[in-house]
C-alpha cells in the first residue's frame, strides 16, 4: 500500500469545497467505488461500522427528483398556483441534473452512548468519501433536509426500519468553485499546562 505524503493530505484537506454546481459530466462507477471504499474505513469505536449507503440509479432519481421537488414547492408556494409549479419544475430540474447521488443512513441502536458514536463515526464516513472523491477532482455536496425524513423516501430506497437517513449526498465534477473561509485555527484552540 502506497502512504501519502503529509503534505497531500494537508493539500486534500485544506482545499476541499462543498460544490453546489456540477458539470454534466458522469463520475466514473469506480472513482466512487473506491470512495465507498474509503468511507469504510472511517474511525468508528468498537468497530460497529454503523453506516449504510444507497448509491441511486437514474431510474430512482427521477422518481426522487419529483418528491425533492414536491417538498420544496410546498415550503415556497401554494400547491396549485403558478408560483407552487415553478417552484416544482426548477427543483426537479436541478435534482436531475446531479450527476450522481447517494443517500447515507445509520444504523439504529438502542444505547444512547452508541447512539452517539456512531453518529459521529457516520460523519467521519461521510468525510471519509468527500475526500477520497475530492482527491480524484470530484465535488460532493452533503445536504440534510425533508428528503431524508420522508416516508416516501424510504420506501422508494427500501430502508429498513433500523436504519435512519442521514443524509444525501450530491457529487459531481465542479462547475465552478466556491470561496471560503475559515476563522484561524488559533482561535479555535485551548493549550493548557
Amino acid at each position: 500500500m502506497d502512504y501519502p505524503t503529509m503534505h497531500t493530505c494537508l493539500q486534500t484537506l485544506l482545499s476541499r469545497r462543498t460544490i453546489y454546481q456540477f458539470k454534466s459530466t458522469p463520475v466514473a462507477q469506480t472513482i466512487l467505488e473506491q470512495a465507498l471504499e474509503a468511507a469504510t474505513w472511517a474511525p468508528n469505536h468498537g468497530l460497529t461500522e454503523p453506516w449504510h449507503f444507497y448509491v441511486i440509479g437514474r431510474q430512482t432519481q427521477q422518481q426522487l427528483a419529483r418528491l425533492y421537488a414536491r417538498l420544496r414547492a410546498d415550503k415556497r408556494a401554494d400547491p396549485g398556483t403558478e408560483a407552487w409549479q415553478e417552484h416544482f419544475d426548477r427543483a426537479r430540474e436541478r435534482f436531475e441534473a446531479f450527476p450522481r447521488v447517494v443517500f447515507v443512513g445509520q444504523i439504529k441502536t438502542d444505547s444512547p452512548t452508541q447512539q452517539q458514536e456512531d453518529a459521529a463515526a457516520v460523519a467521519c464516513a461521510i468525510h471519509n468519501l468527500q475526500l477520497a472523491l475530492w482527491s480524484k477532482g470530484v465535488g460532493c455536496q452533503w445536504s440534510t433536509g425533508p428528503l431524508i425524513r420522508a416516508q416516501e423516501t424510504r420506501q422508494l430506497l427500501q430502508v429498513p426500519d433500523t436504519v435512519e437517513l442521514v443524509a444525501v449526498l450530491y457529487i459531481g465534477w465542479p462547475a465552478c468553485m466556491p470561496k471560503s473561509k475559515r476563522t484561524p485555527w488559533q482561535e479555535k484552540t485551548s493549550f493548557l499546562p
